[in-house]
């Protein structure tokens, strides 16, 4: 594992993404604060807008069109106003990006025991996207050994945890390449609160 690639970052501004992997991308950008992470993906925006400019010809528009699309987005509810935020533990919530894809709902995600007092939530899956997840791992447990057939991005959201690569900090957002093999194990003392989206199979 390691972190996410610079490349991901200009298929995210671009829209080209996996929704899943994407709303991973967009938790990240919303809760680690990252400035060269947010420098990536505002020059990606950039020259997507440049290649817009040059290579495609203008196209005449009704007068008042954009007013009335600008209108249009003024009056689209909110769909989390006035909902509860989704805990993970704690004094820890879900963050927006994937909160709002639950519906902003409210309440406690469905946790199942996956043994050794770690947990995991399946959560909603986008309509075109990847498998996405929420794991609460226990402090010095490991995950069984498992290898990847697809991308795997995870965000670590508190505590750490550690694999055959490096050590991964709350706010690290990491990246698993498809055939990618390791055997993740929690923080000692704080174990490990992470949400990944998954593309293809898990085998272990």
């Amino acid at each position: 594992m390691k972190e996410i690639c610079p490349s991901l970052y200009g298929e995210y501004a671009a829209g080209t993404m996996d929704e899943g992997l994407a709303l991973i991308v967009a938790s990240y950008l919303s809760v680690s604060g990252c400035p060269e992470a947010r420098a990536q993906v505002g020059t990606c925006h950039k020259l997507a807008g440049t290649m817009l400019e040059t290579l495609c010809e203008p196209v005449e528009m009704t007068e008042g069109s954009l007013q009335s699309v600008l209108a249009k987005l003024d009056q689209m509810p909110d769909p989390c106003a006035g909902k509860a935020p989704i805990a993970l533990c704690d004094d820890l919530t879900l963050p927006a990006p994937i909160a709002a894809l639950m519906g902003c709902h409210g309440g406690k995600l469905k946790w199942r025991s996956i043994g050794g007092g770690s947990k995991m939530a399946v959560l909603p899956r986008p309509a075109c996207g990847s498998h996405m997840m929420a794991l609460h791992i226990a402090p010095g447990r490991k995950l069984p050994e498992h290898k990847h057939e697809g991308l795997e991005l995870t965000l670590v959201l508190r505590g750490a945890y550690s694999d055959e690569q490096g050590t991964y900090v709350a706010g690290t957002l990491t990246c698993n390449e498809p055939g990618t093999t390791h055997n993740p194990v929690a923080h000692d003392t704080d174990g490990c609160v992470c949400i990944s989206a998954v593309k293809g199979m898990v085998f272990t």
